[in-house]
């Protein structure tokens, strides 16, 4: 299983929480379809990994340190978990999971915190022993997909299933969802008219998943000085299936298309980050997180297997 580094104090926090993470190369069974195949060769190319968890005080301290199997199997899922895979090579950041369970509060922010994290945030967070100002934040100027995988959040799920539909007819969720998306139209604040009409950005930007989205990337503009936004959003449902209020269904992925106002940030371009976690556009120029994986895969391919078995 996954090596968890921490509890770590670095970047964001909440009170009552312990903080987790690691970093590694995803496993190519658990790559996401948007990771490109070199020209020539059947192997696809790397995928980084990112993993933060947050776990109540108290329950962290009836449990083994940083266990992963303990996190794992405890019933009431007292922690919130956050996965994403980044694939450098064609600009995609996909979002595996995003899950509050017990632990975290809703409507706090805290989701989209932790995310943007993960490619904003000090490597040392992931991988303890990397100097301070190593991250993957270089890849986020340059974001062009964001990929949602395996949308189990009921709010976007059944409006997303709607904008999707040639008719925009509620008929294609089937008449027992009838209450469920009353129910998620009133949450999101959005009429059937709307549903009817708007386009599928619109639409997604009025969901949980979209309006997290939103988040990160305001976050990133806020405090990186970017000028990110989401042009375009897109559904895909695949062969696998999801349990939505007890009922199987076809796995949703959503793809969002990112745009800068700025255009792409220029190579080599590169954010200083000191040991107070302060952020200098100035930059001195230490070499990713990304990169810095990478090499040590190549010249030590176990380095992979401690990380991600």
């Amino acid at each position: 299983g996954y090596v968890l580094h921490g509890p770590s104090r670095l970047g964001f926090q909440v009170e009552g929480y312990l903080k987790y993470g690691c970093v590694g190369l995803a496993k190519p069974c658990f790559q996401p379809p948007t990771a490109l195949k070199s020209k020539g060769s059947s192997k696809a190319e790397p995928v980084i990994e990112i993993r933060t968890y947050f776990v109540r005080s108290s329950s962290q301290e009836q449990s083994s340190k940083g266990s992963r199997l303990w996190l794992q199997l405890h019933g009431e899922k007292e922690y919130s978990e956050f996965v994403s895979w980044l694939d450098a090579r064609t600009a995609t950041w996909t979002i595996r999971k995003a899950f509050l369970h017990a632990g975290l509060g809703d409507g706090k922010g805290y989701g989209a915190q932790a995310l943007s994290e993960h490619l904003s945030g000090l490597g040392g967070v992931f991988l303890p022993g990397v100097a301070s100002n190593v991250t993957l934040m270089d890849s986020i100027g340059n974001l062009q997909t964001i990929y949602v995988c395996d949308v189990a959040n009921l709010n976007t799920y059944l409006l997303m299933t709607i904008a999707a539909d040639a008719n925009r007819s509620p008929l294609v969720l089937g008449p027992n969802m009838e209450w469920a998306l009353a129910e998620e139209c009133k949450r999101s604040k959005i009429s059937r008219l709307s549903l009817r009409t708007c386009s599928k950005l619109d639409i997604f930007l009025n969901t949980g998943l979209g309006k997290l989205m939103r988040n990160v990337l305001e976050l990133w503009n806020q405090q990186l000085g970017f000028r990110l936004y989401m042009t375009e959003v897109d559904v895909s449902f695949g062969n696998s299936f999801e349990q939505i209020v007890g009922e199987l269904r076809q796995r949703m992925d959503v793809v969002v298309t990112v745009g800068s106002r700025d255009g792409p940030k220029k190579p080599g371009q590169r954010l200083n980050i000191d040991e107070a976690g302060s952020m200098d556009a100035s930059a001195d120029h230490a070499a990713p997180l990304a990169e810095r994986l990478l090499e040590g895969v190549e010249t030590n391919p176990s380095v992979a297997h401690r990380i991600v078995r």
